[in-house]
């Protein structure tokens, strides 16, 4: 199986760990996709997903949670403001490409 984290946009946890958005396979469809909750949900039907990282880095820094891990981290969801993160990056070229293109 191909990297499920992008690796080019992290965010680093308050105890200094630093995540990866991760795709979460869909067991109706089988594809692997950044997932994206209700607010206060963990159902699918609450949510919504996407295959495209850019589209994920930028739902997520708008307020929308998204499921962050790393090889030794199960993957959960974390939100911008919702006070478990110490800070947030990108690449330079993913965020000259995603953000500054534009």
């Amino acid at each position: 199986m191909a990297d499920p984290y992008f690796r080019d946009f992290w965010i680093v946890t308050l105890s200094g760990e630093q995540l990866f958005p991760k795709k979460i396979r869909d067991r109706d469809t089988g594809e692997l996709r950044y997932q994206f909750l209700g607010e206060g949900s963990n159902k699918k039907s609450d949510g919504s997903s996407t295959p495209d990282p850019a589209e994920a880095a930028r739902r997520f820094l708008a307020g929308e949670s998204l499921r962050f891990g790393n090889e030794s981290a199960a993957a959960n969801r974390f939100k911008i403001n919702g006070g478990f993160i110490q800070s947030f990056g990108a690449s330079a070229d993913f965020w000259s490409t995603t953000y500054l293109s534009k």
